[in-house]
């Protein structure tokens, strides 16, 4: 074994687990000669490393659409929202952190957001699944609903469908929020 002395001001690379599976590609890429189990950890340690850069790109995605959503809300109310830190994560096992549950919390300290707003993005929905993770994550006294993205779809060069965002929430928690006067209205003779 060949001990190598480290300089201590060499700046030091930051160890992730891509960094380990794109150090050990090139680990086994160097053998002069691969054997048949070289080849297959190769192909896994590859198909790894591929689906790590896809976890990341749709982090960003995630994170992204729910700046956007943010921007929105503050257009339309004149209130300013921000991204969760950690979309929620940090707040999901804190009853401390009741405050900076969903994915979208507002900045204003001294204003309180009745709604406890999940962001989706992806190409296919799984509502059963946002619902339940909105409800379950809904702190005490706030409305749980889902926000999420259709993309648009394109077949043979025309638009078949276009982008758009829509809300989810309960019913009865909508019929609470929109008043009678906005949803009927006595018709003109």
């Amino acid at each position: 074994m060949k001990i190598v002395k480290v300089n201590k001001k060499e700046t030091k690379k930051k160890i992730t687990r891509r960094s380990l599976l794109e150090d050990k590609i090139a680990l086994i890429e160097s053998k002069d000669t691969l054997l048949d189990n070289d080849i297959l950890e190769l192909e896994c340690l590859k198909s790894q490393l591929k689906a790590s850069k896809r976890g990341k790109s749709s982090r960003n995605k995630g994170a992204t659409y729910e700046r956007t959503i943010a921007k929105k809300f503050n257009k339309k109310y004149n209130v300013e929202l921000t991204r969760t830190p950690q979309s929620g994560g940090f707040a999901k096992k804190s009853k401390k952190a009741d405050d900076f549950r969903g994915d979208i919390v507002t900045v204003d300290k001294d204003l309180d957001m009745l709604l406890h707003i999940e962001c989706k993005h992806h190409k296919t929905w799984a509502m059963k699944d946002w619902l339940k993770q909105a409800n379950s994550d809904c702190p005490k006294g706030k409305i749980p609903v889902v926000i999420m993205h259709q993309l648009q779809e394109i077949k043979e060069g025309k638009v078949v469908t276009n982008s758009d965002d829509y809300i989810t929430l309960k019913l009865e928690d909508f019929m609470n929020l929109i008043p009678k006067e906005i949803i009927f209205k006595n018709k003109e003779d």
